[in-house]
């Protein structure tokens, strides 16, 4: 057979999806733009963002929470927080973030009432980590975020700024050739992030990351969490 075929399921007998080698690359690409920004840390609370950079998921019922939220620091790895059991999951079966899952929630878009001290405690997390690194000084790109968590961030003394400014000129700068192939190539298409994710990699089809062509495509106003594969 010319192409392989990679199957929906991992086998012992064949070298199929690499997810190891998608891990590794997703965050690698993460943190050279990071590093080639002004930032001192990224702050990502869009699942499919925390997903990109931890590798970890717990459902599509989760999407449009807001409530897990990953930290990714200058010439450093992520750190997670999520829900106690979801945090312990990762600990358990994630040997890619071990330890650096941790438990802790935002605000659940309103459901979390301001008396509970939730966006305080989001923002004293990510202070204190800051602070080990002496990024605290530098600001914080950050992709959505509740006012309240953004407020107690900015109380803490955090310089919170959009993540776009981080990725989107460097994805222009090194993708013209990747945006001229999908006007012109037929085969290249929009499916969601999550179908391409579970599919890797296949020969002769593009493929951009979800973290950065989201927001690619915000800027132009496209709005949705596709990927091209």
């Amino acid at each position: 057979m010319a192409l392989p075929t990679y199957g929906t399921m991992a086998v012992d007998w064949e070298n199929r999806v690499d997810f190891d080698r998608l891990r590794r690359e997703r965050l690698a690409r993460a943190k050279e733009h990071l590093a080639k920004s002004e930032m001192g840390a990224l702050l990502c609370f869009d699942m499919n963002n925390v997903r990109y950079l931890t590798a970890t998921h717990i459902g599509t019922w989760a999407q449009d929470k807001a409530n897990r939220f990953t930290l990714l620091p200058q010439n450093d790895e992520p750190i997670l927080w999520d829900f106690g059991s979801a945090a312990r999951h990762h600990q358990l079966h994630c040997p890619w973030l071990g330890e650096r899952s941790r438990p802790g929630i935002s605000m659940l878009r309103g459901a979390m009432t301001p008396e509970m001290g939730r966006a305080e405690d989001v923002a004293k997390k990510i202070r204190i980590e800051l602070e080990m690194r002496g990024l605290h000084k530098e600001p914080v790109g950050i992709d959505i975020i509740e006012l309240p968590v953004l407020f107690a961030l900015q109380k803490e003394g955090i310089i919170c700024e959009d993540i776009v400014a981080v990725v989107v000129q460097n994805f222009l700068k090194q993708s013209d050739r990747r945006l001229e192939f999908t006007a012109l190539h037929p085969k290249v298409r929009f499916e969601p992030v999550h179908i391409v994710e579970n599919r890797g990699r296949r020969r002769g089809r593009l493929e951009v990351s979800p973290f950065f062509l989201f927001q690619c495509l915000y800027s132009f106003k496209c709005f949705g969490g596709f990927v091209l594969v």
